[in-house]
């Protein structure tokens, strides 16, 4: 059985947690990161994801579920930049119904929508 831990100050942890999440894509990034995903939001996850709370009322978690907060956080980073890029009409997006999924690449301005098509089969 893992051993689980007290969280003492949840905003705390939430924002290390986004800040070590952010740090996997670039190291020194001073982007605003409440616009990416909110200190709130990180904490619901938290929550959600917890153990449940000891008798004074604090979350608990394990290793098992702080890797698993620290890769939905760093991928909703990563899903939203990807967002983005494709709202600044930077990359080209599309939903693969095959993988069910959202697809990105690179914009190519030589390609004409006909030839798009073919990307997004």
């Amino acid at each position: 059985m893992l051993e689980s831990y007290v969280i003492l100050d949840i905003k705390t942890l939430a924002s290390n947690i986004r800040k070590e999440s952010a740090e996997i894509f670039c190291k020194d990034h001073n982007t605003d990161l409440e616009g990416y995903i909110t200190l709130n939001q990180i904490v619901s996850l938290i929550k959600e994801k917890s153990l449940g709370q000891n008798n004074d009322g604090d979350y608990l978690i394990n290793d098992k579920i702080y890797d698993d907060l620290f890769k939905s956080v760093a991928t909703i980073l990563y899903e939203v930049s990807l967002s983005r890029l494709a709202a600044s009409d930077l990359i080209e997006s599309a939903w693969d119904n095959d993988k069910n999924k959202m697809i990105f690449w690179p914009k190519d301005k030589n390609l004409d929508s006909a030839d798009k098509s073919d990307i997004i089969k």
